[in-house]
């Protein structure tokens, strides 16, 4: 995503500079095009990534099974979150409405925390289950 964004300010800033509206707004829309590419891609990878836990849940204990369903419910939330960052990218950006976009990173890398917290919690589940073996 970072050479996407850097793409994106480098070509904006230099149209904006030159006063080029035609330019700004080709840029904005190269830019929602890029964007929702990544959404779309990141969606296939949620998909993939239910399925596989919903094959690991077959042989799951109880207690994983809670934490897997735990986790879904986190994953969902950032992806939630994250499409909604990315939505109001381009008017946070116009708007310059560096409030909103602080927020919204506070609450994703707040989800990210409690996300990798739930991961490793079923991964220490997972071990015990195979020691148990």
């Amino acid at each position: 995503m970072q050479p996407i964004f850097d793409k994106y300010f480098n070509d904006y800033l230099a149209a904006a500079q030159v006063g080029d509206k035609d330019k700004e707004r080709e840029v904005l829309c190269w830019f929602g095009t890029q964007v929702s590419e990544v959404m779309r891609d990141s969606t296939e990878d949620l998909m993939k990534l239910q399925a596989e836990s919903n094959k690991l849940k077959l042989t799951a204990t109880d207690q994983m099974v809670e934490t897997f369903a735990c986790l879904e419910a986190l994953t969902k939330a950032s992806s939630d979150k994250s499409n909604e960052f990315m939505s109001k990218f381009l008017e946070i950006v116009l708007s310059q409405n560096n409030e909103l976009s602080a927020k919204l990173q506070e609450e994703l890398a707040s989800l990210g925390k409690e996300t990798q917290a739930v991961a490793k919690e079923l991964m220490e589940q997972m071990r015990q289950e195979l020691q148990t073996i």
